[in-house]
């Protein structure tokens, strides 16, 4: 066992960090470390005075509208209090002034934990601390998540009152967050799960540690982060990154070993050569987790354990490093995930709405209407929503209970319509293909989108 009690806020925060890093530690220790609250005891008030005093120039009750001094939640490395700025409802982030005072040469590694892993851990831990202990990080990812905003409409950035800001300070706009009430919507954990892996994969930055406490949701219903530390993947990881998922949802077992080798920067040989041979004998009832199992795949491992397992596997070939700010994040939000609908692999259904969004981005470089932007974003929308639809219609066939409603007295008239919107949707789907397949045939996916753009024209005009 692991002892929680009277634990210096610096030592719960690093065991809290330990508990994400499943490709080192045992499950049962990851298990038992991320119990540890992340709370500790308010600042002193007049402590807290000086912060204002010294960065704003003022104390805090001269800065807002309204200012609660009584923070109603204390975090290992900041409090938060409840303020007005205008007519506007404000979070008040303070960073605690004990924070300039950690010394890491307190940490220790818990038991179980060997001296290589707590080594490389405490290295990934020191350079993460001044993100943690501070809001300077927080304040630079605002603009990026801001630009990246623009072109994602899942995505919303926080707001942020600049000149109230400071590395102590960080003055946020309330939103709702993911853990409030009423019962988690699972609509709006998938976006949750969507957001996260598209900054991941294509965005400027992504949150390392992608808590409810970090996550919350504009008044439209788009995802907000607003808590770091924050990282970034380089080209051509992030590629290589996307592609592996992609091959790792379709069971290939050998094209995900060959992605995550280039991903990480391997070689055909030496350490590379290890990790495609350990990924391609890998078992999950062997190699898997216990509790990171929500949905049963043929292979006996959902996504989600499939990924982590193979970051496990790069870690004990020692070459798993270079990606353990994504790893971190996507084990901490599959786990959030997974404890919100059980039922669900969400980091799944992600990637694929992912996949889907990219294919539509693909057809507006493709075609470029006027139009096109807002009807493919309202197309992908449909689409992501269509297997759901289409089992439900399926069920209802099966099981004999379809509705089929027909006027009185009237022959059925057979429609066509419903056949050229398939023949429609086959062609747009061949000519994505021949696009991105075959560069030389770009010319001939454009002509067979065309047809398919008219064949939806004709079946939407004969409906009407």
């Amino acid at each position: 066992m692991v002892a929680h009690a009277k634990c210096s806020p610096l030592i719960a925060a690093f065991r809290r960090y330990l508990a994400t890093r499943i490709d080192i530690l045992p499950e049962t220790l990851c298990a038992e470390l991320a119990v540890i609250p992340d709370e500790a005891p308010p600042s002193d008030p007049d402590a807290v005075r000086e912060i204002f005093v010294r960065d704003l120039g003022r104390a805090a009750e001269w800065v807002f509208a309204w200012f609660d001094p009584v923070p109603f939640a204390s975090r290992l490395f900041s409090q938060s209090h409840h303020a007005r700025v205008g007519d506007i409802d404000v979070v008040v982030k303070v960073a605690h002034p004990r924070n300039a005072h950690f010394d890491l040469d307190d940490l220790q590694p818990p038991a179980g934990v060997s001296p290589a892993a707590f080594e490389s851990a405490l290295a990934d831990f020191r350079a993460l601390l001044p993100a943690l202990t501070t809001f300077s990080d927080d304040i630079r990812a605002a603009a990026l998540l801001a630009h990246d905003a623009h072109v994602f409409d899942g995505l919303a950035a926080p707001r942020l009152w600049p000149h109230l800001c400071s590395a102590n300070i960080a003055v946020y706009e309330r939103c709702r967050g993911l853990a409030d009430p009423p019962a988690p919507d699972p609509d709006l954990c998938r976006a949750v799960c969507l957001a996260w892996l598209r900054q991941a994969l294509h965005g400027a930055a992504f949150p390392v540690d992608p808590s409810p406490a970090n996550i919350g949701f504009s008044r439209d219903g788009r995802v907000i982060f607003h808590g770091g530390p924050y990282a970034v993947l380089e080209e051509p990881a992030r590629s290589e990154l996307l592609r592996y998922l992609i091959a790792v949802a379709g069971d290939n077992v050998d094209e995900a070993a060959d992605r995550l080798q280039a991903a990480i920067g391997l070689g055909a040989h030496g350490d590379g050569a290890a990790l495609r041979r350990d990924i391609r004998q890998m078992a999950p009832f062997r190699d898997g987790f216990r509790g990171l199992q929500p949905v049963p795949r043929p292979s006996d491992a959902s996504f989600s354990e499939e990924v982590l397992i193979h970051w496990r596997i790069a870690a004990q070939c020692g070459c798993g490093e270079r990606l353990t700010s994504f790893y971190r994040g996507f084990f901490t939000l599959s786990s959030v995930a997974h404890a919100l609908l059980p039922d669900r692999d969400l980091m799944a259904e992600a990637l694929r709405d992912l996949r889907l969004i990219g294919a539509f981005h693909d057809i507006q470089e493709l075609v470029r209407p006027s139009e096109a932007p807002a009807m493919m974003e309202g197309l992908a929308m449909m689409m992501m929503r269509m297997p759901e639809d289409m089992d439900r219609v399926l069920t209802a066939f099966a099981s004999g209970n379809f509705p089929v409603a027909r006027p009185a007295g009237r022959r059925p008239v057979e429609d066509r319509s419903s056949g050229l919107l398939c023949v429609a949707v086959v062609l747009g789907a061949a000519a994505m293909a021949a696009y991105r397949l075959v560069p030389a045939a770009q010319f001939l996916a454009a002509g067979m989108f065309f047809a398919a753009g008219c064949l939806v024209l004709w079946a939407l005009a004969r409906r009407g």
